[in-house]
């Protein structure tokens, strides 16, 4: 039996003129399904696969502003999301909303200060490479997921150099 993944990224830039251009990418693929049984194996594989849709949004919105000179909105950022996942707001779409509250920046503080090994360099790598913002440009969704995702590394859920890219190469599946 398979199980099949969906993931996708969309990022959109804001023009001089009260326009903006954008660009989005899906992917859906089919994995044995014993990567369910290797937590480790599954979210190495779901980072792979939003870094790629990344760098291919990346790349589209380069090849659409090649010859145009727009400036970045403030608030554009890359936003992953995953099909039939509920995200914390009980829907499978997250949406860029308002800033991480002060009270979640102190508890990701406090968290990545108890991971042996995430210093503030190390945190802001992990910030960068899941969410594509530094820790105090994330949303409020998305410093909730972080926060999960740093639990999940104090509880040994996750491992921190997966996370980072310095982990294992290998891939069983």
């Amino acid at each position: 039996m398979a199980v099949k993944l969906h993931c996708g990224t969309s990022k959109k830039i804001g023009t001089g003129d009260f326009g903006s251009v954008g660009a989005q990418c899906g992917v859906e693929v089919e994995l044995d399904h014993r990567i369910l049984e290797q937590p480790e194996a599954f979210h190495d594989r779901l980072l792979t696969l939003f870094e790629t849709c990344r760098n291919s949004v990346q790349h589209e919105l380069d090849r659409q502003t090649a010859d145009k000179q727009f400036a970045p909105s403030p608030e554009a950022k890359v936003v992953p999301r995953i099909s039939g996942r509920g995200g914390s707001n009980g829907h499978g779409v997250r949406r860029p909303g308002r800033d991480a509250s002060d009270k979640q920046l102190r508890f990701i503080r406090t968290l990545a200060a108890g991971i042996s090994g995430l210093d503030d360099t190390r945190l802001a790598a992990l910030c960068e490479r899941m969410y594509n913002a530094s820790v105090e440009g994330l949303g409020s969704l998305d410093a909730s997921s972080l926060i999960d995702t740093l639990q999940d590394i104090k509880q040994g859920k996750l491992q921190l150099e997966r996370l980072l890219g310095t982990g294992a190469d290998h891939d069983p599946f």
